[in-house]
């Protein structure tokens, strides 16, 4: 099976450029409505405010998407176990080799579309699969023999 290797949590990296476009944000709501602007400017807050509140909810929201992930991965494998043993095989068989990231949200929508139908396991879209040859005659000599039905054998009259 695929690992993804998740990033351990960082703390919020303040920049230059997130300062002076914060800043920015708040100069364009202020323009957005010039009769409200100094009633605008009194409801927001310094930019070091928001950087500090952005370091403090940096981390619990790093750590919310990955309890989300995880959630996401639990209900994903369960769905799978739903699953016969033998097509849960060709399922992660077709997984193993699918050409989506391992990604919990992928996992999980790879499921739903066999479940719905719409991807075959044992038939992947991502794999080359032969077409069968049409059953036709190639080379006719008369019309009997060009629209023949399949699968029937048919006596014709000779003619001449």
């Amino acid at each position: 099976m695929r690992f993804h290797k998740w990033p351990k949590p960082t703390a919020y990296e303040e920049t230059s450029r997130k300062r002076v476009a914060f800043a920015h944000k708040q100069r364009r709501e202020r323009e957005a409505l010039p009769l409200f602007a100094d009633m605008i400017a009194k409801g927001q807050h310094s930019v070091e405010e928001e950087m500090a509140r952005r370091a403090e909810w940096w981390p619990r929201q790093q750590q919310d998407r990955r309890h989300e992930r995880a959630s996401v991965w639990r209900q994903a494998r369960a769905r799978l176990f739903a699953f016969p043993e033998a097509r849960r095989q060709t399922i992660r068989r077709a997984w193993r080799d699918c050409p989506y990231p391992a990604d919990p949200y992928n996992f999980a929508d790879f499921l739903h579309q066999i479940a719905v139908g719409k991807l075959d396991p044992g038939r992947p879209p991502w794999k080359y699969h032969a077409r069968a040859p049409a059953r036709t005659t190639p080379d006719p000599q008369c019309f009997g023999e060009a629209f023949k039905r399949v699968d029937q054998r048919r006596i014709e009259p000779a003619l001449g």
